[in-house]
Parts: structure tokens; C-alpha cells; sequence
């Protein structure tokens, strides 16, 4: 009998034909993956010590948590805060629970981030931490933490409704992609059900791949998913008077459609190829593409960024000694004015608190701003 994680339904969902490929390459490496790891470890064992919750196989003696010494420490109290703010008082919290169970053709698992549940044991809330740059799908669309409600509600058959909640730190509000997503879920049974029918439709196409935005995003497959390849042969072809004819159109929905669809697909296959290509390039200075083209690579000023912000800050105010200069250079980050608003004041940065940095935000900063709106596209 198959067993699929939690994590990996929305590649499954998307792509039937992912869960037989999958198994055959090596996993992705990447410090990113090698970050995140030390990222929800170091949560965890905040949530143990400082916050009383419970984990069932605890990590080894010799890991320690020491705040300041590692990059991604404000990402860990961000995580934290997240579950210590939001968690009802008297609630029991267990950090990565171990969850499993077998329906009738496969055995479904996961292994939450962090879980609450009510005294009575009839509510629950799940937060998952994604510590990466790219955003993912919101907690009322993503399919991982339908999983966990649906796995919990077998562990508890007395929950009745319950709170899934994705944190990402590093989005970036100010593009529009919150850093905190919510989804309320009061009808377990009907989720499961639904989950089940999917998951088994799958499992009867397990030998067609279909690639598309959501299933290549994550799928370690990439560069050698034969659907994928397929995609790079549509892009040679020999020139008929019927194409040139065709070129002089414009084109219609649905050449725009698979286009769009075409482009976001490869995307994370392209970035793969990228990564690895500089590897090699690394070793080798010039390498030649199977059309013939030699890649090589040149080095060039890139981004600029301030180690030093109050330096910074002073020497701009020294060159630009008035408020009307320095403003016109000012370009504040709404995620940065709301951190640094809980850190002064003191108070949580969402919540259901009386006074949190976003209310004071909203309050005081927001009206003197002009927020844009982000056209998504929605595929279906």
C-alpha cells in the first residue's frame, strides 16, 4: 500500500504521474532546505522550554538553542511569537506530532509543525512554518494542512472544527503576499471525504504526468520529468507557410492561456538547470549546450543592500540635512514599520490583544499611504 505525506498532496494532486517518478531521483540539496531544518528545530525547542509544549521524539541531547548565533533568528522568534500569541490559554501544544492512518487504498502521514488543542479536545489549531523565499499557497488552498485536519480529526474523533494557519516570515507584505494566512475549517468529515475521492482518483492515474505551475514548483524531478522535456521539444520546429501565416495574428485566449501556463511551468526547472549549471561552471569555465551554444559566465555589480542600517541611516541624514531631501530618499517597508512597532511599544504584532502593531499601523501609518492592488491569475 502507497504512503503519501501530507507535503507532498499538492504535487500529487496536480501531477498523478509525480508519485511514481519521485522515487526514482535523488532529493533536492540546497542550503535552503538545510536552513529550514534548523529553523523549525530551534522553534520547537523554544515552544519545549519556554512555552510548555511537548514533543514526542525530542531532539538529541547534544542540539542546544543559542539565540544570536545563527542568521535566521529572527525568523525563529517570528515563528514563535506567531504560535505564542494566537494559542488559547489552557490549550495543550505539541510540536511535529506524528500523525498517520490507513484508508482503503493508501496510508496518508504528516507531521505538523506545531498542534493545539482545547481542553475539551473538540477544537484544534495547526501552524505550519514555511521558512523559504518563494510564497506558497495560502492556508485556505494549500492541500498539507487540509491533510492534517483530516489526520487529526482521526487521532481525535471529538474534534468538531478547527484553525489551519501557514507562517511565513520572509514574504514580503508590501508585494501583497501575507506573512500569516488563516483558513477556518468546521466540517471535517465533508473535508475527508472529498480529500479521500481525490487522493484515490490520483492513485488510478499514477502513470500520466501533467505538468503545470503548482506540480513543478516543488517536484525534485524537474530537469528529468520526461513531461518536462517534452515542453523544451515543442520549442523546436521547422517553419511551414501555415505557421508564418498564423504568426502575422494576434494571438487568441488560448494561445495567451498556454503561454502564461507554459512559462510559470518551467520556471522552477530553468532555476534547477541554472543552479546547476554554475556548479559546473565552477569546475569548468566554458561548457557547450546540446544546440551547439558555448555558456560561459562573467561577474557583474549586482543589488545593493545595508548591512548597517543605522549607519547608514546617519550618514544619509548627515549629506541630506533636511526632512524634505531625506524623504524623498525614504522607502519604509511595511513588514520593518510593523516589527519595529511591536518591538517599541512592546505589544504582539497581530492577535486578538487590545493593542497590537498592526492596529497602531493601520491607525497611524496606513492613511498616509496608497496601497496598490495584485492582479492573480487564477488557473483551474
Amino acid at each position: 500500500m502507497k504512503t503519501i505525506r501530507a507535503s507532498e498532496l499538492d504535487r500529487v494532486l496536480a501531477c498523478n504521474g509525480s508519485a511514481t517518478l519521485v522515487p526514482l531521483v535523488a532529493p533536492r540539496n540546497g542550503t535552503e532546505g538545510d536552513e529550514g531544518t534548523a529553523v523549525h528545530r530551534k522553534v520547537a525547542w523554544r515552544l519545549v522550554k519556554e512555552f510548555g509544549a511537548t514533543i514526542e521524539q525530542p531532539f538529541p541531547a547534544a542540539y542546544s538553542y543559542t539565540p544570536g548565533k545563527h542568521i535566521t533568528d529572527w525568523i525563529v522568534n517570528f515563528c514563535y511569537d506567531a504560535v505564542r500569541e494566537h494559542t488559547p490559554a489552557g490549550w495543550s501544544l505539541e510540536c511535529e506530532m506524528p500523525l498517520a492512518y490507513e484508508w482503503d487504498r493508501f496510508i496518508l502521514s504528516g507531521h505538523p509543525d506545531v498542534v493545539a488543542l482545547s481542553p475539551d479536545v473538540t477544537e484544534f489549531c495547526v501552524d505550519d512554518f514555511k521558512t523559504g523565499y518563494a510564497p506558497v499557497d495560502i492556508a485556505e488552498s494549500n492541500w498539507q494542512l487540509l491533510a492534517y485536519a483530516c489526520l487529526l480529526k482521526r487521532a481525535y474523533p471529538t474534534l468538531t472544527k478547527g484553525r489551519l494557519r501557514i507562517i511565513q516570515p520572509r514574504n514580503d507584505e508590501d508585494e501583497g503576499y501575507p506573512r500569516i494566512s488563516e483558513a477556518v475549517i468546521d466540517s471535517i468529515d465533508t473535508a475527508t471525504a472529498g480529500l479521500e475521492a481525490r487522493i484515490n482518483a490520483a492513485l488510478d492515474n499514477a502513470m500520466e504526468v501533467n505538468s503545470s505551475m503548482s506540480a513543478c514548483k516543488w517536484c525534485p524531478v524537474g530537469l528529468q520529468c520526461p513531461a518536462i522535456q517534452r515542453e523544451l521539444e515543442i520549442m523546436k520546429v521547422t517553419l511551414t507557410p501555415a505557421m508564418l501565416a498564423e504568426v502575422k495574428r494576434e494571438p487568441n485566449d488560448a494561445q495567451l492561456g498556454d503561454w502564461v501556463i507554459s512559462g510559470r511551468t518551467l520556471t522552477r526547472p530553468i532555476e534547477d538547470a541554472t543552479a546547476l549549471l554554475h556548479e559546473r561552471l565552477d569546475k569548468n569555465p566554458a561548457l557547450i549546450a546540446g544546440c551547439g551554444t558555448q555558456i560561459t559566465r562573467k561577474t557583474q555589480k549586482g543589488a545593493w543592500s545595508w548591512p548597517n542600517p543605522l549607519a547608514s541611516f546617519t550618514a544619509i541624514k548627515e549629506l541630506l540635512p533636511t526632512d524634505t531631501a531625506q524623504a524623498e530618499v525614504f522607502r519604509p517597508s511595511v513588514t520593518s514599520i510593523k516589527d519595529q512597532i511591536a518591538k517599541v511599544f512592546d505589544v504582539p504584532k497581530t492577535g486578538k490583544s487590545p493593542t497590537t502593531a498592526e492596529g497602531i499601523f493601520q491607525a497611524r501609518i496606513a492613511p498616509l499611504a496608497v496601497q496598490g492592488e495584485r492582479k492573480l491569475l487564477v488557473f483551474q
